[in-house]
C-alpha cells in the first residue's frame, strides 16, 4: 500500500467514511508491524487530534477516538505527537507529516463530496491578530507583450479576439485561456514575430501555441514564443515553470516530425535546452532555486546544456545547477521523481513530500505574492501534505502546518512571519 493511501485510508476512517474494504485494507497494513501500530497511536493523541478534528471538520471527536481505538485496540494512555527531524521516514509519520497528510486529504475530500465536515475556508479562527490581514490565492493573472512592444492585460481583457499578430488571431476564451489561431497558412518568406506572456508573482495562465501545443505557466514565469512556427524547428523561451503537452508537428520539408525545443533561461543567460522527443513535461527554473528541473510524464525528452547531454523517460527528472555566469552551467543529473508532486500546481494543489519550511515557504510567497521572513533561524523541520488546494486564503494554509506544532505564522500587510 502506498503512503499517500495510507493517510486517505485513516483521513476517511476518523471521519466515518470508510467502506468494509477499505477497512480491511487499512487494518491489514495495521497488522503488518506493532513499530506501525505504536507511531501511529503517537500520532493520533487523543488530546490533540481529537479537538483538531472535531475543531476542523465538526466530527464528533468521541466517535473519532472510539473508532481509532476499535481499529488499533489501544487502551494505553495516549501519547503527545511530537516533531522530529530524524530522516526516517516513519518518524515523519508519526509527527508532522501523517497528520498533515490526513488533514489535508480529508478537507479535499469533505469539499468535494459534502458529505460530512464544512470548507476549510470557514474553520474557526484562532490568533485573529496574527492573521488580520489575510491573504487572497493567486488566480490567472498576465500580460502579453505583442510584437510591437505593445501589452495586454489578459486578467483585465474581455473574452474574444485581442490582436491579430501575422497569420495567427490571438483569442481569450471564456475559461480565461489564450489561444493563438491560424488565420492563413504561414509563409516561409514572412518576417517571424514573437510575443511573450509573463505571470506575475500571485498570478498562472494556460496558453495554447499556433501549433496546438498546451503550456500551462506557474506563478512568476515568461514564455517567449513566435506567432507561427514557419521554419523546421518551433522553438520557445521559458524562465520560471511551465508545463508543456507538445502537439505532433511534421515539416512539409522534410516530412518528418518537426522538433519542439525549450529553451530555459536563467538571469545569467540561457542555462539548457529540452528538445521534445515525445509530449508531457515540466520546467522549473527559477532564479531561487538551485536547480533548474525538467520533469517527464510522458514520451521522452533531451536536456543538454554547455556540459552534457541526457534523455529522460518517463518517471524521470533531470537535474543541473543553475549557471552563475553564461556557458558554466553544471553537469545534468537523472533521478526518478513523484512526478505528481512536480506537476501538483498545475493541477491546483499543493504537495509536498519530505519538504523543508523554506521549500514549503518559497511556494507560497510566489502564489500569494507575499514576502517571506524569518523570525530567528529557520527551524530544521520536514513537511509532507498532498492535495492542498490552491484557493485557500494563505490564513488557512497556515494554520494547517501550525498543527504540527514546529511552527507559527503571523501575517504583516504582504509579508510572512515564520516563528519557532
Amino acid at each position: 500500500m502506498g503512503k499517500d493511501n495510507i493517510e486517505e485510508l485513516l483521513a476517511k476512517y476518523l471521519a466515518g467514511n470508510l467502506t468494509p474494504e477499505e477497512k480491511q485494507e487499512l487494518e491489514e497494513w495495521l497488522a503488518g508491524s506493532e513499530k506501525k501500530r505504536k507511531l501511529l497511536k503517537q500520532a493520533m493523541s487523543e488530546g490533540w487530534i481529537r479537538k483538531e478534528l472535531a475543531k476542523l471538520y465538526q466530527i464528533d471527536e468521541n466517535a473519532a477516538w472510539k473508532r481509532f481505538n476499535e481499529l488499533y485496540t489501544l487502551n494505553e494512555d495516549p501519547v503527545a505527537p511530537v516533531a522530529t527531524r530524524s530522516i526516517s521516514w516513519w518518524k515523519y509519520i508519526a509527527a508532522a507529516s501523517l497528520i498533515l497528510f490526513a488533514l489535508a486529504w480529508l478537507y479535499m475530500y469533505t469539499s468535494n463530496h459534502r458529505n460530512k465536515g464544512t470548507d476549510l475556508a470557514n474553520i474557526p479562527k484562532t490568533g485573529e491578530s496574527r492573521f488580520k490581514n489575510d491573504v487572497d490565492p493567486g488566480g490567472n493573472k498576465a500580460v502579453l507583450v505583442l510584437a510591437d512592444g505593445s501589452t495586454i492585460s489578459l486578467d483585465n481583457s474581455a473574452n474574444g479576439t485581442l490582436a491579430q499578430q501575422g497569420n495567427a488571431r490571438v483569442q481569450k476564451t471564456e475559461a480565461g485561456k489564450l489561444v493563438y489561431d491560424l488565420t492563413s497558412a504561414a509563409s516561409s518568406t514572412a518576417a517571424v514575430l514573437y510575443n511573450t506572456i509573463t505571470t506575475p508573482r500571485g498570478g498562472q495562465y494556460q496558453v495554447t501555441l499556433p501549433d496546438g501545443t498546451k503550456v500551462w505557466l506557474n506563478a512568476a514565469s515568461s514564455l517567449r514564443f513566435p506567432t507561427s512556427f514557419n521554419g523546421d524547428e518551433r522553438r520557445v523561451t521559458v524562465t520560471g515553470e511551465a508545463y508543456f503537452e507538445v502537439a505532433k508537428a511534421i515539416s512539409p520539408k522534410t516530412n518528418t516530425r518537426k522538433p519542439f525545443i525549450v529553451s530555459i533561461q536563467s538571469p545569467a543567460g540561457k542555462s539548457g535546452e529540452v528538445e521534445v522527443l515525445g509530449t508531457h513535461f515540466n520546467i522549473s527554473a527559477y532564479s531561487d532555486e538551485p536547480t533548474i528541473r525538467t520533469t517527464l510524464l510522458e514520451g521522452s525528452v533531451l536536456v543538454h546544456n554547455e556540459s552534457s547531454e541526457k534523455k529522460l523517460v518517463p518517471g524521470q527528472q533531470a537535474q543541473f545547477a543553475t549557471a552563475s555566469q553564461p556557458g558554466k552551467s553544471g553537469s545534468i543529473k537523472i533521478q526518478p521523481v513523484d512526478v505528481e508532486q512536480e506537476v501538483a500546481w498545475k493541477n491546483g494543489y499543493f504537495t509536498f513530500k519530505d519538504a523543508t519550511i523554506t521549500d514549503v515557504m518559497k511556494q507560497i510567497g510566489r502564489w500569494y505574492d507575499v514576502e517571506i521572513q524569518y523570525d530567528k533561524e529557520i527551524p530544521d523541520v520536514h513537511f509532507q501534505a498532498t492535495k492542498i488546494s490552491r484557493n485557500l486564503p494563505v490564513s488557512t494554509l497556515l494554520r494547517l502546518f501550525e498543527l504540527t506544532k514546529e511552527v507559527s505564522f503571523q501575517i504583516e500587510g504582504k509579508k510572512i512571519i515564520v516563528t519557532r
